[in-house]
């Protein structure tokens, strides 16, 4: 049976802890600027699709279904602030509980997004567990450090990184009892 081996499980004679993993989807593009037209990028597909092409079962993973966003609702960009900021920070916080009840439970959480956002909420949700320096090792087309005011989209998706180490002022810079939920040094 595939497993998750951490470093940050380790048992009191120093071997590492197995965890089960546990996959949790995110079916969410409010985070990102939909095309011109309207349209959604479909990146909220991928959750489904994922399971579809079987990642739960080939990890022998257990499936702890999805976490629904609210509608897409800023298809103009906010003055003064990043678009859905509102909507994204209900997400990240229902995201960043799923997370820690995972964690709570032994369990190595592994989140499927939808739009870059769900980082937020996985690196909450780490905080919340107790996790207090988390590294990340991120992969996207793009550096998703932008901050409000440099970002051209508006979108969270280009600064969720930049507000994840503490870059920028926005309600999703609440998340945390700390300016970053993740030091810069630790991402990769």
């Amino acid at each position: 049976m595939p497993t998750c081996r951490l470093t940050h499980g380790q048992n009191d004679s120093g071997g590492l802890v197995t965890r089960r993993i546990v996959v949790i989807g995110v079916p969410s593009n409010i985070g990102i600027k939909p095309y011109d037209d309207g349209r959604p990028r479909g990146v909220d597909r991928a959750p489904t699709t994922l399971r579809e092409q079987g990642v739960v079962e080939r990890l022998s993973a257990r499936d702890d279904g999805d976490v629904l966003p609210a509608p897409y609702r800023d298809f103009t960009r906010p003055h003064g602030r990043p678009r859905n900021d509102e909507e994204l920070l209900d997400l990240t916080r229902r995201l960043s509980s799923r997370v820690a009840r995972a964690v709570g439970a032994g369990e190595f959480p592994l989140v499927l997004g939808g739009d870059c956002s769900v980082v937020l909420g996985a690196l909450a949700g780490l905080r919340r567990a107790g996790i207090s320096r988390p590294g990340l090792v991120y992969l996207d087309a793009h550096a998703d450090f932008a901050t409000p005011e440099e970002s051209k989209s508006g979108s969270v998706a280009s600064m969720c990184l930049g507000l994840a180490v503490g870059r920028g002022q926005t309600i999703l810079s609440a998340l945390a009892d700390t300016p970053a939920l993740v030091l810069e040094r630790h991402v990769a």
